[in-house]
C-alpha cells in the first residue's frame, strides 16, 4: 500500500520520466535481496532517491 501511495504521482510524460523513483525502488529491492535488512534497504533507497532528485 505504501509503495502504491509513493508512486502514484509519477509523471512518465515529463522529464526525468520517473527515473529517480524507479531507480530508488530497484535499489531497495536489490539491497533487500542481497542484505536481508529492511533498515539498510530503506535508508539506502532514500539516499539514492534524494541524490537522484538533486542531480536530475
Amino acid at each position: 500500500m505504501l509503495v502504491i501511495y509513493c508512486l502514484k504521482d509519477i509523471s512518465f510524460a515529463a522529464a526525468p520520466f520517473g527515473l529517480p523513483e524507479l531507480l530508488a525502488c530497484a535499489a531497495v529491492v536489490g539491497l533487500q535481496i542481497w542484505r536481508r535488512s529492511s533498515l539498510v534497504s530503506i535508508l539506502a533507497g532514500t539516499a539514492v532517491y534524494m541524490l537522484l532528485i538533486r542531480i536530475m
